[in-house]
């Protein structure tokens, strides 16, 4: 269960460019950022207003180098300052995350036999019509589709009321054939050779359950408790921290390149590339949210794929 690596000159391509800065030519090499760097700077966009440029110049201070050094806040104030320079920036990233994201992979694994047959993304786009993934909103990152909804607020005189969890339904599915005993992945990050020993590489995927998601928001924000400084983004108000919370309670299994298990819990999460996140939120929808129909005429509903045995299954939970 471990798809080819990608040619190294793939990705330094799409993380290399240049970009005509005041008037000089300048080298970019954009470095793929982990949750914990730009989590935070994801927002709902009515949240936005008044915010753009710290947003903005949050995330190119994590994920731009300049002339091979790091950025920090008066160089990206040049780029977004720079009606040449900034949007060259904004579409190279754009490119760099969609390419990543495109890399992850499932692996649907058979009812009857327990073989697994490798999928991507674009497999749920054909089949399933999964929609087109958003990896960015005009110049910010996109919020994941799992950040929605935010739990509702607490009554005002309440405002350390605990917030229901979101009720999630698994789309509409046929009697048969049989839904895939497990849903595998391999993250983007390791076909890109962005990984280390001790990363987090494969896990599996399953549902997000209305009571284990109440239980980890008591855990991980708890109502009415100040988080440390390093997560004060840690808040059902926040859509990047909402997305990492739910997709840790949709993990059933994390594990790095020793096969060494990672407990799948929103700490964990943070350590993975923003890029991995995106791919486990779209997967969550390929494989959960995309209603398969029964053909009338009797034949495999769109999206049945057979195993080397031959056994036809859907991929999806």
């Amino acid at each position: 269960m471990m798809p080819e690596p990608l040619a190294v000159g793939c990705l330094d391509a799409l993380r290399r460019t240049s970009i005509s800065l005041a008037g000089t030519e300048r080298r970019v090499t954009l470095d793929p950022p982990r949750c914990a760097d730009v989590a935070g700077l994801v927002v709902d966009p009515p949240r936005r207003p008044g915010r753009e440029r710290a947003l903005l110049r949050g995330e190119l201070v994590q994920t731009v180098d300049l002339d091979g050094a790091p950025i920090w806040a008066e160089h990206a104030d040049l780029i977004i300052d720079d009606p040449v320079a900034l949007p060259a920036v904004i579409a190279a990233r754009e490119r760099l995350y969609a390419f990543l994201v495109e890399q992850g992979r499932a692996f649907a694994v058979c009812p009857s036999c327990a073989a697994d047959v490798e999928l991507d993304l674009a497999f749920y786009a054909v089949a399933l019509r999964l929609a087109p993934w958003q990896v960015t909103d005009g110049p910010f990152l996109a919020v994941p589709r799992l950040a929605l909804p935010e739990p509702p607020a607490p009554p005002m005189l309440c405002p350390n009321e605990e917030r229901p969890a979101v009720v999630r339904k698994i789309a509409p599915r046929p009697p048969s054939p049989l839904r895939a005993e497990r849903i595998d992945f391999v993250l983007p990050s390791v076909r890109a050779g962005l990984t280390g020993t001790d990363d987090a590489v494969a896990g599996s995927l399953g549902d997000i359950e209305p009571a284990v998601e109440a239980a980890a928001w008591r855990r991980w924000a708890p109502p009415g408790q100040d988080q440390p400084d390093e997560r004060m983004y840690w808040a059902p108000t926040r859509a990047g921290f909402r997305a990492m919370l739910r997709i840790s309670v949709a993990l059933t299994s994390l594990r790095d390149a020793r096969s060494r298990p990672i407990a799948p819990t929103p700490e964990s999460v943070e350590q993975l590339l923003f890029a991995d996140l995106q791919f486990l939120d779209v997967l969550y929808t390929a494989t959960h949210d995309l209603p398969v129909e029964l053909p009338a005429d009797g034949r495999e509903p769109s999206g049945t794929v057979h195993c080397p045995s031959g056994h036809p299954f859907l991929p999806v939970r």
